[in-house]
């Protein structure tokens, strides 16, 4: 096939227009970025929460929609856009945003054990509580993050009252002790869990796929001139 007759299409992707069949259908099916105004504004707060300086209680936000509409993309482009980096000063790898899943199930073991993992700590599964809160806190206060985002937060209706006030309060508790802001993502009952504590809802967003014919055409026309993922 002829570059020539490949203008409609952006210069970046022409040459993967030129491959295979497979490898072209392969690339169709990747995950792709395409911007609308409520992922706009949903990326926006995210911004303003990752500037937002040390304070005494650090503002926290819940993202929510129903399943399947695109907020874990919107959280994993807004990662993508803050990537770790390495402090050769201090010797360090600095992560200003740490992203990681509520366990299935609202147990503080194994939130702890959860978090390490995605810190990349190795750590005995079968350590207590106190030496696995101990770790993660120490090693957050050395990669110094400004943000964690928990995912699929809803899980949290799994448990009783009791074990969804513990993690609550536990979430708090980094929040305020680490002073850096948390953003809870989940479906539309997210806010379900989170209703008994104000703190963890300072700031809400919610994703959703309807578009206004502007908003459409916007949307489209992003998808004509994207240049990347």
């Amino acid at each position: 096939m002829s570059t020539a007759i490949l203008g409609h299409l952006h210069a970046s992707k022409r040459a993967e227009a030129m491959l295979e069949a497979d490898a072209r259908i392969r690339g169709l099916r990747r995950d792709r970025w395409i911007d609308y105004p409520r992922a706009s504004q949903a990326l926006l707060k995210l911004e303003g929460l990752l500037e937002m300086p040390p304070r005494a209680r650090m503002p926290c936000m819940v993202l929510h929609g129903d399943s399947n509409i695109g907020k874990t993309l919107i959280v994993a482009k807004f990662q993508r856009e803050h990537p770790d980096r390495f402090d050769e000063v201090k010797g360090v790898e600095r992560r200003d945003v740490v992203g990681m899943q509520m366990p299935a199930t609202p147990d503080q073991h194994r939130f702890y054990s959860a978090l390490l993992f995605e810190l990349g700590a190795p750590h005995s599964a079968s350590a207590s509580l106190s030496v696995l809160e101990r770790l993660a806190r120490e090693l957050l206060r050395r990669i110094a993050p400004r943000m964690l985002i928990v995912d699929e937060v809803h899980h949290l209706l799994a448990g009783n009252y009791r074990e969804q006030r513990a993690s609550l309060n536990l979430l708090k508790f980094l929040a305020n002790d680490l002073k850096f802001s948390i953003v809870v993502v989940g479906t539309a009952d997210a806010p379900l869990a989170l209703a008994s504590d104000p703190q963890m809802i300072s700031v809400s967003v919610r994703s959703s796929p309807s578009l206004d014919g502007e908003q459409l055409r916007t949307s489209q026309m992003s998808m004509t001139r994207r240049r990347c993922p």
